[in-house]
């Protein structure tokens, strides 16, 4: 990833920048990123938009400078980040790890231009039925 970084820059799949080597989720985001259709209506183009679900990792780790900031930067700089879902706690089986939602697209609605949309959907939960 960091040689592909350098050689290809925005060329390749991570032209924003490598995280720290132990957290890969922003890494996977940019490859998905790299996979977008372009929008362009005169070949029937539309674009793309996707979701992923992350632990609050890529939202608060890596300093000013950093690869972990200089992604964020490039993902809200091109205006990509649609929107952020904080998730209740407990919706993966046994754990008490924070997620989020976050929907990346290149093709905002124009009145979504520059905006990010964050819910805070962590008082939605309701407890599962129990058999029986």
């Amino acid at each position: 990833m960091v040689r592909e970084h350098e050689k290809s820059g925005f060329a390749g799949r991570f032209g924003a920048g490598t995280p720290r080597v132990n957290d890969g989720a922003l890494l996977f985001l940019q490859h998905m990123v790299s996979k977008f259709e372009p929008v362009s209506p005169a070949k029937s183009l539309d674009g793309s938009r996707l979701a992923i679900v992350f632990n609050g990792s890529p939202l608060f780790t890596g300093g000013a400078g950093s690869g972990e900031s200089e992604i964020r930067k490039w993902i809200i700089g091109n205006d990509w980040l649609e929107a952020i879902v904080a998730m209740p706690e407990q919706m993966f089986y046994n754990t008490g790890i924070g997620t989020y939602v976050w929907i990346v697209t290149n093709r905002k609605e124009p009145r979504r231009k520059g905006k990010i949309q964050l819910i805070d959907a962590r008082a939605l939960a309701a407890p599962a039925p129990q058999p029986g």
